[in-house]
């Protein structure tokens, strides 16, 4: 899923720690490569479509702050289903 509005101090052990109960296999806060710091959105995702399913029913507030989560799928299976992986906005 992806996890937005995440505080500054929230890391990707932070965020696997609050999501525990719901035994992610993995949890990553997205960071800048120039600074170091929280771009403040990041990816957790779960064993189970139905665990992923239980946390996008339900508010999160994590370090304080709530956040939103969203479902979302990985690079790899959006280009093996033909979606596009970016967005390039223009006009």
């Amino acid at each position: 899923i992806f996890v937005g509005a995440l505080p500054a101090v929230t890391t990707s052990e932070s965020l696997q720690a609050y999501f525990a109960s719901f035994q992610p296999l993995e949890a990553t806060v997205m960071m800048d490569k120039l600074t170091g710091r929280s771009r403040g959105f990041g990816f957790v995702v779960f064993p189970t479509p139905e665990l992923a399913a239980a946390v996008l029913g339900m508010p999160h507030i994590i370090d304080g702050k709530a956040v939103e989560c969203k479902a979302c799928v990985s690079k790899q299976v959006a280009r093996d289903s033909g979606m596009p992986t970016s967005f390039k906005g223009g006009g």
